[in-house]
């Protein structure tokens, strides 16, 4: 659909799901698909794809509101050819840097190009594998992760139950945030023989402690 993204014949395997998509910097948008042969001028395309989305836009944030509008007026001027890379560069610095996708929970494409994980060269030292995900804590203030295909459980904490998290995990620890905060919720030791990884913000729970029946002190 206008809201998607434009991919070429090379691209056309990839599977139409948010990740996949996300990981060539494109998006489902409302799922809609419509194919072009090589007689279609592209920036024309490109202009049309904005003017419909400064005509649906609802009006109430100002990316999508404004932003549309001034994405249509460069690509008339591109497709004028005033100032050609000009008009081009500035383009791409207002989609990419500048207005948020709601498909992209909110973030430019740049930011959510950038939390993407990236190839490198064999041998080639990296600054570290990074993983995020966005979810839900559950009633029972608890969370679900798959990792090297393994369900394991994640104890949050009854206290932020049905509260939405970022979930980030590197080689070693996964920790829990508050999206709308900041506030870390938990944080857990990436143990692969365990289904449960408890959160070592908190202490490990302890059954009650028998008397001592040898205690005077304990008898009535």
């Amino acid at each position: 659909g206008p809201l998607g993204a434009y991919l070429p014949e090379s691209q056309w395997d990839v599977p139409l799901d948010y990740e996949a998509y996300m990981a060539i910097s494109a998006m489902v948008g409302h799922g809609g698909i419509v194919a072009f042969d090589d007689s279609v001028d592209m920036a024309k395309m490109a202009q049309y794809a904005l003017e419909f989305c400064a005509i649906e836009s609802c009006g109430k944030c100002t990316p999508c509101r404004v932003g549309s509008v001034r994405g249509t007026e460069i690509m008339q001027k591109v497709r004028r050819g005033e100032e050609l890379q000009q008009q081009l560069d500035n383009f791409r610095a207002i989609y990419n840097n500048q207005r948020p996708h709601r498909a992209l929970e909110s973030a430019t494409p740049a930011a959510a190009y950038a939390a993407t994980i990236k190839a490198a060269p064999q041998g080639h030292p990296i600054d570290g594998h990074y993983r995020i995900r966005f979810d839900i804590v559950d009633q029972f203030g608890k969370l679900t992760l798959r990792r090297a295909g393994k369900l394991h459980h994640l104890g949050i904490g009854r206290i932020h139950a049905r509260k939405p998290a970022l979930i980030i995990v590197d080689q070693t620890t996964v920790t829990v945030i508050d999206r709308q905060t900041g506030e870390i919720f938990s944080e857990h030791d990436i143990d692969p023989t365990r289904n449960y990884w408890r959160n070592k913000q908190r202490n490990p729970g302890r059954w009650p402690r028998l008397p001592n029946m040898n205690d005077d002190s304990t008898h009535l």
